[in-house]
């Protein structure tokens, strides 16, 4: 899963704006978002590459591929991607950034992930010093292994307590969860079988950790849309996850 999102990642280029529904009943874009267009962003109704929504893009089409998925009513399916992909997305872009020593959550390039103008708006300094550095704080504490990561975000992803959801949906999330935490468990005490049940659950409370960055991009986007751009555009993936949805 990480190896394919990662390599998609890298190289989406797309100017398309899905909604969370339409994800779901479109064909994989996996092939798709791997054939990259040229785009000059600053010509587009957006004028900046959109990493944070290409990126929660890209996390949705590596859901549909996993097995439990396809068992899910479609209903449960749009509720699924609407409440994991984008903390799902801010977990694995902290550890990309994690895994190459950085202090702050940049682009899989190794670049900002706001354009500099933007950046330089003094009373945006904060919540985009939160955005970028709050996801990074639980892994460099806890050191994050890479098979801890990998099943954490399992762990996320599979969420039974997803308001909404059928019978049939939780219970399905819910077995699924319960075997990565299981396996979870397996690795900390294998590590070490004093503290490893204490380790399982620092790392699960990262979960909780992740869910401030919706508050702090629902902030960020409206401060930009007040000090920066009246008409900065914000993709559906990101108006939908941050409860944005009132905004034109």
């Amino acid at each position: 899963m990480n190896e394919t999102r990662i390599k998609v990642y890298k190289m989406i280029n797309v100017c398309e704006d899905p909604s969370f529904l339409e994800l779901v009943l479109q064909d994989s874009n996996l092939a798709k978002y791997m054939k990259p267009h040229l785009i000059n962003w600053e010509t587009t109704e957006r004028k900046l590459k959109p990493w944070g929504s290409l990126g929660v893009m890209v996390i949705a089409e590596v859901v549909k591929t996993m097995d439990f998925y396809k068992e899910l009513l479609f209903s449960d399916k749009v509720l699924l991607l609407k409440n994991v992909a984008f903390k799902s997305h801010h977990l694995s872009i902290a550890f990309d950034s994690f895994i190459m020593k950085k202090g702050r959550v940049l682009t899989p390039t190794g670049d900002e992930m706001l354009p500099q103008e933007v950046m330089e708006i003094e009373k945006c300094n904060e919540v985009i010093d939160d955005l970028l550095t709050i996801p990074m704080q639980p892994l460099l504490k806890l050191e994050v292994t890479e098979n801890e990561f990998l099943l954490l975000n399992m762990i996320m992803i599979c969420n039974p307590g997803i308001p909404n959801l059928s019978q049939n949906g939780k219970d399905i999330l819910y077995k699924h969860q319960c075997q990565y935490t299981r396996l979870l468990l397996q690795i900390c005490l294998q590590t070490d079988p004093k503290t490893g049940p204490s380790r399982l659950l620092e790392l699960l409370r990262i979960g909780s950790h992740l869910d401030k960055q919706a508050k702090i991009t629902h902030r960020m986007l409206i401060m930009f849309r007040q000090l920066w751009n009246p008409r900065c555009y914000i993709p559906k993936v990101l108006k939908e996850s941050c409860g944005l949805e009132y905004l034109v």
